[in-house]
């Protein structure tokens, strides 16, 4: 979920949205099923005519709640409200678009995430997000568009590693692996300590071939997050490309026993004991 900022208290509009709002709020999100159009259209008139990012702000904490209790009609028409009282406020957008995909509205969720970007030409994570839909719907060249306009917008330096992996999987995804390689090198010398970082770079090295890289990788991740089974299943991956079956089998056996319920741990198991059953039988 986005971060929400604190808001401070104040005079003017801000009393006019306790005096004002606070009823039409309790019909629209009554409303079993959204609002009704015209009751929609007049309160986006009456936003309308108290712009500022004070009103955005306000209704943006009010739709946060609305998504969280899962009333995503209300959450709608509240994120148009902020939308519509400060065009600019890019977390009306968001809330706008992540409500529209949680009632399973891809297209209208793109859209507003589209128009966000439109509108707040200096927020880098409306494209972000829009990324992340493109990614979740496999539309890779779209969701590389979406990661390289983020960057371009120089987020907060903090973001860039989550920038750079987020972008680095987009193009691993569409077969260019060593630029992937080059992505995430850049970002771990932007997050050196970030074991996501690391963990993901030897995934690449695996679908590269280079397995000997890649053990070296997921051993320096373990040594790091001794607990992680997505470090020791690549790990394992690595010893089994490298025709070090009984030490793999090890690993990967020990993976299973971490997470039990992972589907593709135990049929990777499972060629692999194929694998030592073949090896140790008699020529």
């Amino acid at each position: 979920m986005v971060p929400r900022g604190k808001v401070r208290g104040g005079q003017g509009r801000g009393d006019w949205y306790g005096a004002s709002m606070a009823s039409l709020r309790r019909l629209i999100v009554s409303a079993c099923d959204g609002a009704s159009a015209l009751l929609e259209r007049t309160g986006l008139r009456l936003l309308r005519s108290q712009r500022g990012r004070a009103v955005s702000v306000r209704l943006t904490q009010d739709l946060w709640r609305e998504i969280e209790s899962e009333r995503y009609a209300g959450a709608i028409f509240l994120a148009k409200a902020a939308v519509a009282a400060d065009p600019t406020w890019g977390e009306g957008h968001r809330a706008l678009a992540l409500a529209n995909l949680r009632k399973g509205n891809v297209a209208q969720a793109r859209a507003a995430y589209q128009a966000g970007i439109g509108a707040a030409p200096d927020d880098p994570l409306l494209p972000a997000a829009l990324g992340d839909l493109e990614w979740e719907q496999g539309q890779f060249v779209q969701a590389e568009a979406a990661y390289r306009r983020a960057l371009e917008r120089e987020p907060p330096p903090g973001e860039t590693p989550k920038f750079l992996l987020n972008l680095a999987w987009a193009v691993c995804e569409q077969g260019r692996l060593d630029e992937a390689e080059s992505l995430l090198r850049e970002a771990r010398e932007r997050a050196p300590e970030d074991t996501g970082l690391l963990l993901t770079l030897g995934h690449v090295e695996l679908r590269q071939g280079r397995y000997a890289q890649a053990e070296r990788t997921f051993r320096t991740t373990i040594t790091r997050d001794p607990a992680s089974a997505h470090a020791h299943y690549g790990l394992g991956y690595a010893l089994a490309g490298r025709r070090s079956w009984r030490e793999a089998l090890t690993e990967v056996r020990g993976v299973v026993e971490r997470a039990p319920d992972n589907a593709e741990y135990h049929r990777f198991l499972s060629g692999l004991e194929r694998q030592m059953e073949g090896a140790d039988r008699p020529n």
